[in-house]
């Protein structure tokens, strides 16, 4: 496997000369690649032994790519055995292409997506081709809110992530409805209940901040020199709490529960967080602990699972939870 870019660049050369409509020598070969790398601004190849090892170092890595030579004198020639074959179009087998078929009709099924239209209007043209069966996609649904806003950034966003491109940002939060505008270093797309966020550094505020894709207001590209991410692994990040509510000094914190005997069988099939650990059993259910970072989301959480739980530690979030049941309650205090 080609591990700099001159010889990417030579293994590409090699495939289209040895797939081309005729035989190559290893000079006309070596002749070809030089060009390209030459195209390219990388150092080029003085020993033809470069190129024929790149050539055995192809067979090595792909049995179908088998070589036949020709001699005319004392000159040898190259090209692949199957005049059809490319290591950049390898054939699919019957199980590959079924495979294939199968997962765009199931990704076709998120409306709403970047080229989610691209990708329809490719399978309404290569259906007949790759044999896609639509009643596929039918037989699969996904939990999605069509009518949420904030979709026509995401095209955006992700291109200003992979391009490392500055951004102004208008916004206007939930629960601040005045405009604020942010210079914004974007790092990451997160969805969470069916909802998409924006994870970035924020030149104003010194930190990594997020916003909610059906709050931003307007997107635009600034001239400013990107800040890239050195300090972040999100997949570390979120796995230390549920949703994407954070606090800059937030740390995960031991969370233990009393789970019902009802509500018993859902939390083991499915766990409130990977740190989840049943911890021991008693007549009416079970004790679970967490590792997690106490925010919103958790808390939202917790109060949906109803009677079903209660917060054993820390008693301060096991305060917060009794609290937000209480002023629940006085919502129904006069009810009929």
């Amino acid at each position: 496997m080609p591990t700099n870019k001159g010889a990417l660049i030579r293994r590409q050369v090699i495939d289209k000369c040895l797939s081309g409509h005729r035989y190559y020598s290893i000079a006309e070969i070596m002749e070809r690649c030089n060009a390209k790398l030459e195209e390219q601004g990388f150092r080029t190849v003085t020993s033809e032994n470069t190129i024929r090892s790149d050539i055995y170092e192809l067979e090595a890595q792909y049995p179908e790519a088998a070589v036949a030579q020709r001699r005319d004198g004392r000159n040898l020639s190259y090209h692949y055995r199957n005049d059809n074959f490319s290591i950049y179009h390898p054939p699919l087998s019957d199980d590959e292409m079924i495979g294939l078929t199968q997962a765009l009709s199931i990704i076709n099924r998120f409306e709403g997506m970047p080229a989610q239209e691209w990708l329809s209007n490719m399978i309404k043209r290569y259906a007949p081709a790759l044999k896609i069966d639509e009643s596929i996609s039918k037989s699969v649904g996904f939990d999605d809110n069509k009518s949420l806003k904030g979709r026509e950034h995401y095209t955006k966003l992700l291109q200003a992530i992979v391009g490392k491109q500055v951004l102004l940002i208008r916004y206007c939060g939930y629960n601040n409805p005045k405009e604020t505008k942010s210079i914004i270093h974007p790092y990451y797309l997160k969805q969470f209940n069916n909802r998409w966020f924006l994870l970035g550094f924020n030149e104003e505020l010194q930190c990594l901040t997020n916003f909610a894709l059906d709050r931003i207001l307007e997107i635009t590209q600034i001239p400013k020199k990107y800040v890239p991410n050195v300090q972040y692994d999100f997949d570390a990040y979120f796995g230390e709490m549920i949703g994407v509510s954070r606090g800059i000094d937030d740390k995960p914190e031991t969370i233990r529960l009393w789970i019902s005997r009802k509500q018993l069988p859902y939390i083991l099939s499915k766990p409130i967080h990977t740190s989840q650990n049943v911890i021991g059993f008693c007549d009416n259910g079970a004790i679970v602990e967490l590792s997690l970072i106490i925010n919103y989301e958790l808390e939202q959480l917790i109060l949906s699972l109803g009677e079903n739980v209660k917060v054993l530690l820390p008693s301060d979030f096991a305060t917060q939870i009794k609290r937000r049941i209480s002023d629940s309650l006085k919502n129904y205090q006069y009810a009929q």
